[in-house]
């Protein structure tokens, strides 16, 4: 269901007229009626964009002229086929989304760990500075800081 409102949204993107729907079998069928070069560029901009839809293959033939088509439509199948495929997406895409929410909390946790230690190094460095200048500010006029180095 996913695939098909990109490709809609390709072709109106691109100016191509035609429908796209799904067939019994899985697969999807795209009818489209525009010239050579911009049927091409909806071909390369469907398999750009496919993720997270997994294209095996994509066939083009070139057929007799599709009359009538003005813009471009989604052909939908019976409601129930269509809201069960709109649930399994969703389930889909949130299931996804929890996995690479569960890698980011993974990268947070390092991140934390990282800047803790950041901040103790911070702290002992002010705890240095500070001493440094209590040495600055007890030294008399004619007094010399000598640095190893």
């Amino acid at each position: 269901m996913g695939l098909r409102v990109r490709i809609k949204a390709t072709a109106d993107e691109i100016g191509v007229r035609g429908t796209v729907e799904n067939l019994d079998d899985g697969s999807v069928l795209v009818v489209c009626e525009e010239e050579q070069a911009k049927i091409e560029n909806l071909v390369q901009q469907i398999r750009d964009r496919a993720e997270p839809a997994a294209i095996t293959d994509i066939m083009a033939e070139e057929g007799s002229p599709a009359t009538g088509l003005g813009g471009f439509k989604i052909k939908f199948g019976d409601t129930d086929t269509e809201m069960l495929t709109a649930i399994f997406m969703g389930t889909e895409a949130l299931r996804r989304m929890d996995k690479k929410q569960d890698k980011m909390l993974d990268l947070q946790k390092e991140m934390n760990v990282t800047m803790k230690s950041v901040d103790s190094k911070m702290d002992s460095s002010l705890e240095n500075d500070a001493e440094i200048l209590k040495v600055l500010r007890g030294m008399r006029g004619g007094d010399m800081l000598r640095i190893a180095g």
